[in-house]
């Protein structure tokens, strides 16, 4: 690994046994092992179910997302998503989704840079599809003075991201230029990276060619997050946590945004302190929440990662061919893109 991806990895780690050690701080042992040996774990075969179907959905939608560019079979695209996120379990510093824009771009002759621009936008569609869930959430139920404002902070934001990409569809040199001159003095080298992330940004929003498409693209980003969410509320009744209708929503939310802190490879601390946190504005004891993140955060890894080393065999694909192109990859996400296949 270079030097800066070693570092990368290493405050991954050093995050990931941060937040463990917080999740794991004043936990009762004994009722830890009592929710595990009490938790109903023929749920798991529901939630199973419901995992797959949401990476199906995921599928589904970079389909959609890459029809004005080149139509690509729903199940090889299955096979990919799973392997990019298989490859986030158990590689440092997240390049799943570089990974899945290398394949992708080799098995189907694409452009890697516009490839990788169609992750980019998946990235966005699912942090404004979160967004969505939390602000009708904290602004029409009772919470934490802190949480409605972190709500109200967000739709700002939310509005604000709209209005750029708006701004960034049809005034996008203009804004690069903008942008670059701004930057220049401070870094003239991270200037011109921007400006070449954001043009092949730009080029990823030209796949939007119909309302149909974006209708499509619209509906599958939130199947996706209803799903995820039906997960979590299967597991929630197999460890007997009673908790409001919209709890599985909330939680989601603030598991998604701590997922979202570097840490080590498949989330190992940032997701168990993140769900107890979740679940303790619902008055859910520490250990009974460990105790259900646990058997969630396996419900997810395990199954996934099994399933994508078979994709990786199938597909005739070996670890070291990624970790060759890791580097090359990740300089060139940001560059200019090469132009539509």
């Amino acid at each position: 690994m270079k030097r800066g991806v070693k570092l990368k990895f290493f405050l991954g780690i050093v995050s990931s046994a941060f937040f463990l050690a917080l999740a794991l701080r004043n936990v009762s042992f004994a009722e830890l092992f009592k929710a595990l040996a009490q938790a109903n774990y023929f749920f798991l075969i529901p939630s199973l179910i419901l995992t797959f179907l949401v990476y199906g959905c995921r599928a589904i939608r970079w389909h959609y997302m890459l029809i004005p560019i080149k139509p690509v079979k729903i199940s090889r695209l299955f096979n990919i998503t799973v392997i990019g996120f298989m490859v986030n379990n158990i590689l440092p510093v997240r390049i799943g989704e570089v990974a899945r824009a290398y394949i992708l771009g080799k098995r189907e002759r694409l452009s890697k840079s516009l490839a990788f621009a169609t992750i980019i936008i998946e990235r966005l569609l699912d942090g404004l599809t979160i967004l969505s869930f939390l602000i009708p959430i904290v602004l029409l139920f009772s919470f934490p003075r802190w949480l409605k404002q972190t709500g109200i902070v967000f739709l700002i934001l939310y509005l604000g991201v709209i209005v750029f990409l708006f701004l960034l569809n049809f005034f996008s040199q203009k804004l690069i230029q903008i942008f670059e001159k701004l930057i220049a003095p401070f870094s003239p080298w991270f200037a011109q990276r921007f400006g070449r992330m954001l043009m092949s940004f730009c080029e990823g929003l030209k796949i939007f060619k119909t309302k149909k498409q974006v209708f499509w693209i619209c509906c599958f980003s939130y199947f996706i997050w209803v799903g995820y969410s039906l997960i979590l509320m299967v597991f929630l009744y197999a460890f007997h946590i009673n908790v409001p209708f919209y709890a599985p929503f909330l939680l989601l939310v603030i598991m998604a945004t701590g997922v979202a802190i570097p840490s080590s490879p498949g989330f190992i601390g940032t997701l168990q302190f993140f769900c107890v946190t979740g679940l303790a504005l619902f008055g859910v004891p520490k250990s009974e929440a460990l105790g259900f993140s646990i058997v969630f955060h396996a419900s997810q890894y395990i199954p996934v990662t099994l399933l994508g080393f078979f994709f990786m065999w199938k597909e005739h694909l070996h670890f070291k061919e990624i970790a060759v192109t890791q580097e090359e990859e990740v300089n060139d996400k940001a560059g200019s893109v090469e132009g539509k296949a």
